[in-house]
């Protein structure tokens, strides 16, 4: 997924805008991204 992420990271960030993009590693979740302000009122 490394590979994948550098070379598409504007779309994962703005997919994390509204919802949470999970980053896996051989098959195990190694981080999420996530928009910080999207639980506040």
């Amino acid at each position: 997924m490394e590979a994948e992420l550098k070379s598409n990271l504007s779309k994962y960030l703005l997919l994390a805008q509204t919802q949470d993009v999970f980053i896996t590693s051989n098959g195990k979740v190694v981080a999420k991204l996530a928009n910080p302000n999207r639980d506040r009122v």
